[in-house]
This record gives structure tokens, C-alpha cells and sequence, in this order.
């Protein structure tokens, strides 16, 4: 039982931007630590970073379902801090965290700690830069590949699922504690590896798996154990990536040992309940990206080679290969289109995703509207989402957004999300 690309597609692809945000020219030197590839600013924000080396985002926002009461939505409250600041001995400090506040009461989220406040760490870094190198270490996220809605090679961070169709691109990934080192004259391109001994796994609401397996079960009556990933020594994950720029064309060479990002669930038998295991299996992954640009248009190519030991412990590992094809359009950086697609055969079955996502804005760039669609054939899984967002000014924006769900297969374990669909509203003031 899994939930990884699908939820990815329907809580987040369709938010995140084709074109680079407003402000990011100044963030130049980023450019160079291609293996982070990481963005210092919400990646859906027009306004530019400001001056200073301290910025503030306070947010309000609210979701409830298209046809219900404001008693079954979800509402929350929450501060975000970003810090970046390069200091004379070449040394450069980050920081990206966000408090949270919201209710518990919700259909949407379900998320105990969400409930009582919890605070979200994205970056917490020291980076030491010198002509032909850098040493990152600290809390970071590390981004690979170039497809953006389908997931073939970005699996070295994990996902943020604790709240279905309502959670921000800065929500969405889950700061690890890696140290990373980069060297940028390796066979004309730039390495990098790194070195995570801390894993983390992906997010789900009630801060475990325990709530996500209940709805997907249909009941509340069973005992789940859940085998988190261990910590040092052998259970440190770890992987490397080279990359080179030719002219028109990035290509990329990847590979690494991982823990799974979502548990893989076990029966293992009754006493007096249903007793299920839960565990996050190692894997190993070789793979290969490439981009092309051709006037207005970037082709994006990624490939995978995957091993995942068996769960559980002893039983057949899973093989499978994985290949994503993408294109984006840009039409006088007005209108911007990208169609992608992923294929995955494996001996425990195979699948596609099929996503679209178009985007225009109006009024000199201060309102943008984005449309996005997903397929998934293993479930028959379609979602559905527009989105809007309008910049009041330097300092107020305004976000809106509808999410319409469907799970065409009636044995699915995702078919609890036909009943999740939503309408957002956010409100975001920067100083």
C-alpha cells in the first residue's frame, strides 16, 4: 500500500510555478550548489526578496468543502521566518522556519499537532564556499531531477501529506539534517555528495501513518506498529550527483542508498484486533536527468533504475524502472503550459501519471491563475484544481484555490479522498 506520487500530484504539483519568482536574480549565487537546488523564498511569491537580511510572512487561511459548513473546514494561523546572511569569512547562514497554529476539528487535516501548534524547520544551515568547492550542513532540502509533477528521481526528501489539497509549496518538503559537499571542476561539471544520518519520512496527518491507514481501512479498530528508520551507522542514508551544463542542455547522473519515504503496511495477525506493521524498506536508485531548451520550449527527461528490499523482512525484493517525459511552453511570458508523464513497470505492477498544468497572468504579472490535471491508472485517480493569486501590493497577497478529487476504482485505498474536496482562501502580509 502506497501513497506516493498520487498524493504528491493532489496536494501539490499544481501550485508550484513554471517560471522562476520575482526577485530570484539576486539569489545568483544559489546557482552554483546545483545538487540543493533549494529556493529561499516561497516559490508561488511575485514580490521580490526584500533588503534586509530578516523577512517575515504572517498568514490566515481557511478550507471547507465546495457544498459544506464553516464548522467542517479547516483554519489556521501561522509566521514564517527566513534568514539569510553571508558573513566575511565566506561562511553563509539560512533560515526557513514557520510556526503553525490551526484547529483540529477538520475533515481536511486531522493533524493533532497542527492543532496545537507546531513549528515546520525547511532550512537551518551553515554553508562554507570556497572557488572550487562548498560544505553545507544542517537542516536543508535536496531536490533532484528537472520533472516537476511527476516523481521519477527526486526521492531524497521527504513530503509534507498532513493536509490534503491545502498545503503551501514551503509546507511541502521536510528539512533533514544532511551534510553536503560539492565540487564544481568534476569531469567538467559539478559533484556533489551527501550524507543524511538522520532520515525522516514523509508527513502524514496525525504526524504518523496511524490516521492516513485508518481512512484508508475504514475503521479505527486496529493496532498499528510502526517501524520508523533508524539513526548513524548503517542506517544513514547517502547518495551523489553529477551535473553538467552543454550549451542548451543540463544532463545529470544520479544515484543513491534511501529509506522509503512511505511505509509499506503488513497483516500480521489478530489479537484480539487487526494488528498491522508498518515499515520504511531501504532502496537503492540509479538514475539520469536531462533538460533541453529550444526557444520557448524545455524538454525535460528523467530515468530510474530502483531495488527495494522486501517487506516484509526476507520476502522478494521489488525491481522496477521508471522513465518521466515533460515539455514546457512559455508563450511571451504570459501564458505557460507543461505536460508530463511517468511510466513505471515493476514486479509489483505497474503504473502512469499523466499531469497538465497551464498558467496566464494579468494586470502586469500582479494576478496569476493556474489550472492543473492529473491521472493516475493504477487507481484511476483524477484531480482537479484552479488557483488564483493576486499581489494587493508589495506587502499583501491574496490566494484562492479549488481542488476536485476522484477515485475511479472502488477497492482503492486512496478512495476516501472522493469526499475531500475544497475551497481555500489565504491571505499572506511580508515585512
Amino acid at each position: 500500500m502506497r501513497y506516493s506520487a498520487v498524493a504528491l500530484l493532489m496536494m501539490l504539483g499544481w501550485l508550484v510555478p513554471y517560471t522562476a519568482p520575482a526577485g530570484a536574480e539576486g539569489n545568483t549565487d544559489f546557482e552554483t550548489f546545483e545538487l540543493g537546488e533549494d529556493f529561499e523564498i516561497d516559490e508561488t511569491s511575485t514580490e521580490p526578496l526584500l533588503s534586509k537580511d530578516l523577512r517575515f510572512t504572517i498568514s490566515a487561511g481557511g478550507g471547507m468543502p465546495p457544498q459544506g459548513s464553516a464548522s467542517e473546514g479547516s483554519y489556521r494561523f501561522d509566521l514564517r521566518t527566513q534568514w539569510g546572511r553571508y558573513f566575511d569569512n565566506g561562511l553563509f547562514f539560512s533560515l526557513d522556519a514557520k510556526g503553525v497554529i490551526g484547529n483540529s476539528e477538520s475533515r481536511f487535516i486531522d493533524n493533532r499537532d497542527v492543532a496545537a501548534g507546531s513549528l515546520r524547520l525547511r532550512d537551518l544551515y551553515i554553508q562554507k564556499g570556497a572557488d572550487c568547492w562548498s560544505l553545507k550542513a544542517g537542516y536543508q532540502v535536496i531536490v533532484w531531477g528537472e520533472l516537476d509533477m511527476v516523481q521519477i528521481t527526486d526521492v531524497v526528501t521527504p513530503w509534507d501529506y498532513s493536509e490534503f489539497a491545502f498545503t503551501a509549496p514551503e509546507d511541502a518538503r521536510v528539512g533533514q539534517a544532511i551534510v553536503l559537499y560539492e565540487f564544481y571542476k568534476a569531469l567538467g561539471g559539478t559533484a556533489g555528495i551527501f550524507i543524511n544520518p538522520i532520515p525522516l519520512t514523509n508527513r502524514y496527518p496525525g504526524g504518523d501513518a496511524r490516521n492516513l491507514f485508518a481512512k484508508s481501512f475504514g475503521s479505527t479498530s486496529f493496532i498499528l506498529e510502526e517501524n520508523k528508520p533508524g539513526s548513524f551507522g548503517n542506517n544513514a542514508e547517502f547518495g551523489f550527483k553529477w551535473k553538467k551544463n552543454a550549451g542548451i542542455m543540463d544532463l545529470s547522473f544520479m544515484g543513491a542508498s534511501l529509506y522509503a519515504d512511505d511505509a509499506v503496511y503488513t497483516f500480521k495477525g489478530t489479537a484480539p484486533e487487526p494488528v498491522f506493521t508498518s515499515e520504511y524498506p531501504k532502496f537503492v536508485v540509479g538514475g539520469a536527468a536531462v533538460n533541453i531548451r529550444a526557444e520557448n520550449l524545455l524538454w525535460k527527461v528523467e530515468v530510474a533504475h530502483k531495488e527495494r528490499e522486501g517487506v516484509p523482512s526476507g520476502s522478494e525484493k521489488i525491481v522496477s524502472d521508471e522513465a518521466g517525459l515533460g515539455v514546457d511552453v512559455n508563450i511571451r511570458d504570459i501564458y505557460s503550459l507543461v505536460f508530463e508523464t511517468s511510466v513505471r513497470q515493476g514486479s509489483d505492477g505497474d503504473t502512469s501519471i499523466y499531469a497538465a498544468r497551464g498558467s496566464r497572468s494579468f494586470r502586469n504579472e500582479t494576478l496569476n491563475a493556474v489550472i492543473f490535471l492529473s491521472y493516475d491508472t493504477n487507481s484511476e485517480y483524477l484531480v482537479k484544481a484552479l488557483y488564483f493569486r493576486y499581489s494587493v501590493s508589495d506587502n499583501i497577497s491574496a490566494e484562492f484555490s479549488g481542488t476536485v478529487m476522484d477515485v475511479g476504482k472502488e477497492d482503492s485505498p486512496m478512495k476516501f479522498v472522493d469526499s475531500m474536496d475544497v475551497v481555500t482562501l489565504r491571505v499572506n502580509y511580508y515585512f
